[in-house]
């Protein structure tokens, strides 16, 4: 603003842009709590392997190539990494 109240013109650097002073910049940040927090990532299972949620075993079954019985576990990740030893054999 000006000294006798009346707002200053913008000042121009790029005619298409006109810029105003730091005093005139809304900043829009969210408090912490409304921040989400991402995603866990979903486990990773060797490509060709069909996995799902039984719904009435509550249990995470797989199906793995070459083998002629389905893989069982209680959570999706404990799936994975059975599935990861049956295929890649047990990590270093």
């Amino acid at each position: 603003m000006a000294v006798d109240g009346a707002e200053a013109p913008p000042r121009v650097i790029n005619r298409a842009v006109p810029m105003r002073g730091v005093q005139d910049t809304a900043f829009d940040i969210p408090a912490i709590e409304a921040v989400q927090p991402a995603a866990p990532a979903k486990p990773w299972f060797p490509p060709g392997v069909a996995h799902w949620h039984g719904a009435a075993t509550g249990s995470w079954w797989a199906m793995v190539p070459g083998l002629d019985h389905f893989v069982e576990a209680a959570s999706e990740e404990a799936l994975a990494a059975r599935v990861r030893h049956i295929v890649y054999g047990p990590a270093l």
